[in-house]
């Protein structure tokens, strides 16, 4: 394994750093699932600060990175350095809402590893590596004997209720990612219910200051 400096959240002066960070969704992927490549895995991206990923009811999200309450942290995966501007990346996830918005989600062929596969494409031309989200792949040839309910829930979402119930294992404290982009200061985050929606201006904050590792 490699080591993956920490960077403070913000852009270096090659750009982003992009990084995926992987979760356990199941407590057999340790010992079982992940040792054969089919984990039960939950993924978001992380760019200058934020951790963007996609669930039911909620659609892109913004959170702290590494803290996706009610899954497991694994490991991360750095996947290079986006060397557009803040307005880029704003643009780029705002391309991918309305193929991710909060009535698109299906647990097998429309997730949030989907969803982190789509954003390091649109910022990397580059793909999260298959075994991320291989266990939905597969599952996805039985889709048809899965009712909708289950495969129209996210296990992992903001908090405040926003994500679709059904496979519903986890809260979380993630900020729904609004379509409305506001400049200056004062419109960066504006708050709705328990959940903190992100506005426009500069996408931006510290965190990220754990060393990452890839596979």
């Amino acid at each position: 394994m490699s080591g993956f400096g920490a960077y403070g959240g913000g852009r270096t002066r090659h750009g982003y750093p992009v990084t995926v960070h992987v979760y356990d969704l199941s407590p057999a992927n340790p010992a079982i699932l992940n040792p054969i490549g089919c984990g039960l895995h939950h993924s978001g991206v992380e760019v200058d600060g934020e951790e963007y990923s996609f669930a039911g009811g909620a659609g892109v999200y913004s959170d702290t990175p590494k803290q996706a309450a009610g899954a497991t942290y694994s490991h991360s995966i750095p996947m290079g350095t986006f060397e557009g501007s803040s307005a880029d990346l704003r643009a780029a996830i705002s391309d991918l809402r309305s193929d991710f918005g909060p009535d698109k989600y299906n647990i097998l062929t429309k997730n949030c590893n989907h969803f982190s596969d789509a954003l390091c494409s649109s910022l990397l031309s580059k793909s999260v590596p298959a075994y991320v989200n291989r266990a939905a792949n597969w599952g996805s040839c039985f889709s048809c004997l899965f009712p909708d309910e289950v495969l129209g829930g996210a296990p992992v979402g903001p908090s405040g209720g926003s994500s679709s119930s059904g496979f519903q294992m986890m809260g979380g404290g993630g900020r729904a990612v609004s379509s409305q982009q506001s400049s200056g200061a004062a419109g960066r985050r504006a708050f709705q219910g328990s959940g903190r929606s992100l506005g426009g201006g500069k996408i931006g904050g510290g965190g990220g200051g754990e060393e990452t590792q890839s596979l």
